[in-house]
């Protein structure tokens, strides 16, 4: 790669590549204090040996600056020999992948979630926009049907409010113009966690060059739906509503077979509030599958395979209560507290609580190497002692289900979704309620 130009405001970048066809790029705005150090796509189109330029800029203008004519002749110069140009933009780059594509010669633009502008004269904008974004320079700014060449693809989560907006608002803007409005469901803003990979970008990257509309399409909906972005959004949108669903989603047998899905098992909290739910409905097995996996994973890494994972059901790997933001119980030896640890284990001086009955009592026991200690209810604190001693709480089974609160003299201890617990909640609420393996019916 090369830096074929550099201005007050743009840089321009060049990838030599042996390509039949060349692609442009234009980044988003967070990536400007990297405008003379890398360009969007660079490193798949470099590994891909793609035809590419990328320019970038120094400043948050929506690439609006006295040096684009000299940049788009410069462009036009280097790829005078490449008639099948993809103009290829994201967020703040996605505008001038349309406003410049018929300078640039386009055969195809690819432009994710554009704003038709960013003046509030001219179209609706969050207040978030305008506090950070507008400046005096972008006053009049638009795409018209009359800055737009090639076949056009805009693509948006249709999901997200203001992106929607002004993709309509471009689309009715471009009536006399090929555009193809493609849907990216659960990417929010971020379009291009729907194809991240060098694979998926590549694969994308030959539909654009060599495809049809209906491949374009095809292509990326493909790419979308086998996406980690994608995958995650399937697993955790219904942990709480429907955790069957996102247990299904979870082990489903295509995220062991394809490496770039397997980052899924690395979301310990979810997974945790997965275990929570499910066994709060009844679904021993289920929830005990999902407390091992995070720590399978850990030993297995991307070797691992569904026969491990779900022969783990029947081991009690990690015994220690959940709780409802998928903590489990940890004790913190430093500051005499409880604190909330993941699936796959704790800090050092964050050790798991194992409870235990005996006697009539509950006792709550930590391990440090080969040695077991006891925590009990001291004046708010929670104390060690070497000698087995009661922990000073008890448990009460819920009345909706085979869950239990952890009581004291002091009332209820209930769980945070930041890690830190309170022993003294006077309610009997669902987020007060703990999985505790061992009090199960059998």
């Amino acid at each position: 790669m090369a830096v074929i130009f550099e201005g007050d405001d743009l840089v321009v970048h060049e990838i030599e590549g042996d390509s039949q066809y060349a692609v442009v790029t234009f980044g988003a705005a967070d990536q400007c204090h990297r405008a003379t150090d890398e360009f969007f796509a660079e490193r798949p189109l470099r590994i891909g040996n793609i035809r590419s330029i990328g320019i970038t800029t120094k400043k948050v203008l929506w690439f609006i600056s006295p040096e684009v004519e000299q940049v788009i002749s410069l462009v036009n110069d280097r790829l005078s020999d490449v008639e099948n140009r993809i103009i290829f933009g994201y967020s703040m780059g996605a505008y001038p992948a349309l406003k410049w594509s018929r300078r640039l010669n386009a055969k195809t633009v690819f432009s994710m979630a554009p704003k038709y502008s960013l003046d509030p004269d001219l179209c609706d904008l969050d207040p978030d926009y305008i506090d950070r974004y507008f400046k005096d320079e972008l006053r009049g700014m638009f795409i018209g049907s009359e800055d737009v060449g090639g076949r056009i693809f805009i693509v948006h989560d249709p999901d997200h409010r203001h992106d929607t907006y002004h993709v309509g608002l471009i689309a009715e803007k471009l009536t006399a113009h090929d555009v193809t409005l493609i849907p990216s469901f659960y990417s929010e803003h971020f379009i291009p966690r729907a194809f991240t990979g060098r694979h998926k970008f590549l694969r994308l990257m030959d539909a654009l060059a060599n495809g049809t509309r209906e491949t374009v399409c095809h292509t990326f909906a493909k790419e979308r739906r086998t996406s980690l972005n994608n995958v995650e959004a399937l697993f955790t949108r219904t942990i709480h509503h429907r955790p069957d669903w996102s247990f299904r989603a979870l082990l489903a047998p295509t995220i062991f077979v394809h490496d770039n899905l397997k980052p899924l098992f690395e979301k310990a909290l979810d997974i945790g509030r997965l275990a929570h739910r499910l066994s709060e409905r009844g679904s021993f097995g289920r929830s005990a599958i999902c407390r091992n996996l995070p720590l399978i994973y850990a030993r297995y890494g991307r070797n691992i395979e569904r026969s491990q994972v779900l022969a783990a059901g029947i081991k009690r790997l990690v015994p220690a209560p959940l709780g409802f933001h998928g903590h489990i119980l940890c004790y913190d030896i430093t500051n005499h507290t409880f604190i909330g640890g993941d699936l796959v284990g704790s800090a050092p001086l964050h050790r798991p609580v194992i409870l235990k009955r005996f006697g009539g009592h509950l006792f709550f026991q930590i391990t440090i190497g080969e040695e077991t200690l006891y925590l009990y209810e001291h004046e708010g604190d929670i104390m060690l002692s070497d000698e087995a001693r009661p922990s000073g709480f008890h448990l009460v089974k819920s009345a909706r289900n085979a869950h239990h609160h952890i009581r004291s003299r002091l009332g209820n201890l209930c769980s945070h979704p930041n890690g830190t617990y309170e022993l003294n909640s006077k309610n009997n609420l669902e987020w007060e309620e703990f999985s505790i393996p061992s009090e199960f019916p059998t």
